[in-house]
Formats: C-alpha cells, sequence, structure tokens
C-alpha cells in the first residue's frame, strides 16, 4: 500500500493546469475544484492525487461552471 503524500503548492498547480493563481481561488471557492490543505501556519497547497482525480473526470464528464471573470461581474450588476 503506497501511502506517500505529495502536496503541490498553488504557484505550481496553476503552472501544471495552464492558468492563474486567482483562476485556481475562483475555481476552489466555486466548489468547482479541490480544497487546498493547510500545511503551515502561512502556507497551503493541493493533494496531487486530488488534482489528477479532478482530471480523470473532466476527461469524461461536461466541465462544470468554473466561473470567470464576466459571469462574477454579471452576478454583482456591474
Amino acid at each position: 500500500m503506497n501511502t506517500e503524500v505529495t502536496i503541490i503548492r498553488r504557484k505550481q498547480a496553476a503552472e501544471m493546469l495552464g492558468v492563474s493563481i486567482p483562476t485556481l481561488w475562483r475555481w476552489e471557492h466555486s466548489g468547482a475544484f479541490p480544497k487546498a490543505v493547510r500545511i503551515g501556519p502561512n502556507a497551503s497547497g493541493y493533494l496531487l492525487s486530488d488534482i489528477q482525480a479532478w482530471l480523470e473526470v473532466r476527461k469524461t464528464e461536461p466541465p462544470k461552471n468554473l466561473g470567470s471573470v464576466t459571469e462574477a461581474r454579471k452576478s454583482k450588476g456591474t
């Protein structure tokens, strides 16, 4: 049984997915992306296994509404 846990920081996750850190934050807070885990008082990251599972689901299912700046502005009425 493999018990190794790999945590990647937000910057690494963003680079891996080809998106910005604020985009990851929006996805996470909208519930469309795995939650980050705290690894220290001033540090957090994502479980690599959670990101890999998220990517696998995205291969087979239509994407959830990941939210965009335009949609966020529309919901605020700006």
